[in-house]
């Protein structure tokens, strides 16, 4: 479900960029893109952070949540006086980056799971998919002058089609 949520999301961003900013902004565009990677990788950790939450082991939830606001202070502080303001959002992408894989790494070695479970085939196929997508519709969006309905409209709907064939061959397999 996040794989196509943040999917569809980043297609949109040229629309939320002419709602709110009046035209397509590529800073805006590429920041947006960066924050959404970095929000969809700390939400690999969700599972982890439930299941320590529920069981009371919140010590991993609680070192997580720190490691991102050590990460992104440093970071943001650094990136600010280094950069000016536009790098200040690569710090909260590391931080976010930093605090999900922590928590989904120290689970997976605690609880003895393999790393390369979190993903199967079909997924890490969506997610490329998902990326080449957004890219694409998102380069369009900032360098060529086409109606941003539209192409947020189209890769909507491509994106909406490989979900669809992904999970038709997932369901056949579970009823195989």
């Amino acid at each position: 479900f996040s794989i196509v949520s943040f999917g569809s999301l980043s297609l949109v961003l040229g629309l939320l960029s002419m709602f709110w900013l009046g035209s397509i902004q590529p800073m805006f565009m590429q920041m947006g893109f960066i924050l959404i990677i970095g929000w969809f990788l700390n939400n690999l950790c969700l599972p982890a952070f439930a299941i320590n939450a529920s069981t009371g082991g919140i010590r991993m939830n609680t070192l997580s949540s720190l490691g991102i606001i050590l990460v992104d202070v440093l970071f943001g502080i650094a990136f600010g006086l280094l950069y000016m303001n536009e790098f200040v959002i690569v710090s909260w992408f590391l931080a976010l980056c930093f605090g999900g894989l922590f928590l989904t790494v120290r689970y997976n070695i605690t609880h003895k799971i393999a790393l390369k479970q979190l993903f199967g085939v079909s997924d890490s196929i969506l997610v490329l998919v998902v990326l080449v997508i957004s890219l694409f519709a998102n380069y369009i969006l900032a360098t060529c002058s086409i109606n941003s309905v539209l192409v947020s409209g189209i890769g909507l709907l491509v994106l909406l089609g490989f979900v669809f064939i992904i999970v038709k061959k997932e369901f056949r397999k579970l009823i195989a």
